[in-house]
């Protein structure tokens, strides 16, 4: 048997691990010539053969793929090959590039004999080859290290000008020589001129019979890990900007991938900052899963592709709720300013506990009308307890003005959402807000929607409402806003809050 031009000579010894697929054994007798082997038949039946033969040629490993078909004779099955494949293993080296902002450059980390080199070199090792182990199947390690300095950049002003109410850094003027005044600017940003910190470029090593990572996926990895650690990387602080592989940066790594963000309308538990606890990975399940109108697949449908698994997903305490960012990556670059994703998110996105009003994506918002409703709550006393959104208090308040005024405003053209924001003391307010698409209805219609609604609270909940009427807060300004009331809440803190001025049969609507 020849590959490609080398003959390949089997020894004469038994083998079991020569790649017999199948029940039967064989032993490799002899190869008495370049275009076929002998192989001594010990089960009862012919059968097809296939064989997985590592080969050295040259000092390199290749992968032999053999298939063959074989015809019984007496004692011995002359194998005729069919198809020889020959895979050549590839070996990929990346490069990645940070700055560590919480570790000052010294000429040590220089010096690989260095106990500084060493120390610090075996904890960016051991970070790499966990993130990429993770990512990669065909990681095979962090190759060469090496420590840089890299000065500090800061933002110097056109001049050197005092602080306000200060004239110089002592207070006084003295006279120079020259008997001109001579004033000693105080400048903050002296302060910022620290030693130069550690820039580090590390070489990662890929390898196997799978293409290697391109360079943005690398660099995307090591982005996620360090965005959702907080710009940390165990204990090293990072300059996330300095982030890059082989060239490529953030801002070639944005061209492939769009950010979210959004309010999950949930109470917010510290555990969802720790991505892998029980909290987040649940919720991380219900906003992210494919099975029904939630972001992933939204997002794929309005881009027409899938973006890569594994987003990038951090949960936030946005006052008592969840705020959401994601940030999704796709294989190649795509139109990722293209206008219009925040609304088709919105537009969408059934889950009723996301906040349509609160979607941006890449930066832009839903094109959307929100309207904002003050009813005062009748014959029902403040409470604590319906300050906590996670309280039960709360919750069944908020469900009850939420079914009320979907119900309401639902036959309205373009009806979005309704959302209760939060309660007032004093007397008990709800501040509520009404969301809807594009060509939002007269606000005069929406407020006789409202007003005609009232009764039916009282009947289907029970709850005595009446609507609040607000006033213009300046001249010149033509949105109607609350004016502040300063109160005494029952803790005796005096605190500013927006409050409604007066109550009207008649009611009020304020566009936000």
């Amino acid at each position: 048997m020849c590959i490609r031009g080398q003959q390949l000579q089997a020894r004469d010894r038994p083998t079991s691990d020569i790649g017999s697929k199948g029940p039967r054994e064989g032993r490799v007798l002899s190869t008495p010539g370049p275009t076929c082997v002998y192989i001594d038949h010990l089960g009862p039946a012919p059968a097809q053969w296939s064989f997985n033969v590592a080969i050295a040629l040259g000092g390199t490993l290749f992968t032999v793929v053999i298939s063959i078909t074989a015809t019984v004779v007496p004692t011995l099955i002359p194998v005729t090959c069919t198809n020889i494949t020959i895979t050549r293993p590839s070996r990929v080296t990346r490069s990645v590039t940070f700055r560590i902002t919480n570790e000052a450059f010294s000429a040590a980390l220089g010096n690989p004999a260095s106990l500084e080199y060493q120390l610090l070199s075996e904890n960016i090792r051991h970070q790499l080859q966990s993130i990429y182990h993770e990512a990669f199947s065909s990681f095979q390690g962090v190759g060469d290290l090496l420590f840089r300095p890299q000065e500090h950049s800061p933002r110097l002003p056109r001049r050197a000008q005092p602080h306000h109410g200060q004239k110089h850094l002592r207070g006084q003027e003295k006279p120079s020589a020259g008997g001109q005044e001579a004033h000693i600017w105080f400048c903050p940003w002296l302060r910022d001129l620290r030693p130069d910190s550690a820039a580090v470029n590390a070489s990662l090593v890929f390898g196997g019979p799978a293409p290697g990572p391109s360079a943005c996926e690398v660099l995307w990895t090591l982005y996620r890990k360090v965005k959702a650690a907080e710009k940390m990387l165990g204990n090293l602080s990072l300059d996330e900007s300095s982030l890059a592989s082989d060239g490529s940066n953030l801002t070639d790594l944005a061209l492939e991938t769009i950010s979210i963000r959004l309010m999950a309308m949930r109470p917010f538990q510290p555990l969802l900052l720790l991505p892998g606890s029980a909290p987040f990975v649940l919720l991380e399940k219900t906003i992210l899963r494919q099975d029904s109108p939630q972001v992933t697949p939204v997002v794929s449908g309005f881009y027409t592709a899938h973006p890569q698994e594994d987003p990038l997903l951090l949960f936030s305490n946005a006052d008592q709720w969840v705020g959401v960012y994601i940030e999704y990556k796709f294989q190649t670059p795509i139109g990722t300013h293209l206008p219009g994703l925040a609304s088709h998110l919105a537009w969408n996105i059934m889950d009723p506990a996301v906040q349509k009003s609160s979607i941006m994506a890449n930066a832009e918002k839903a094109e959307m009308v929100q309207y904002e409703v003050w009813l005062q709550i009748l014959d029902q006393p403040f409470t604590k307890a319906l300050r906590d959104k996670s309280g039960p208090k709360s919750q069944q308040l908020r469900g009850m003005l939420t079914r009320w005024l979907t119900t309401v405003l639902r036959p309205l053209q373009n009806f979005g959402q309704g959302v209760v924001e939060k309660f007032q003391p004093e007397p008990l307010t709800a501040r509520v807000g009404a969301t809807f698409f594009r060509a939002a209805p007269a606000r005069a219609l929406v407020q006789d929607c409202v007003l005609r609604g009232l009764h039916a609270l009282q009947e289907a909940e029970g709850l005595s409402v009446e609507m609040v009427l607000t006033r213009k807060a300046c001249c010149g300004v033509s949105r109607y806003r609350a004016f502040h009331s300063q109160r005494l809440n029952p803790d005796n803190e005096s605190q500013s809050r927006k409050a409604p001025p007066e109550v009207t049969q008649q009611g009020g609507l304020l566009p936000s």
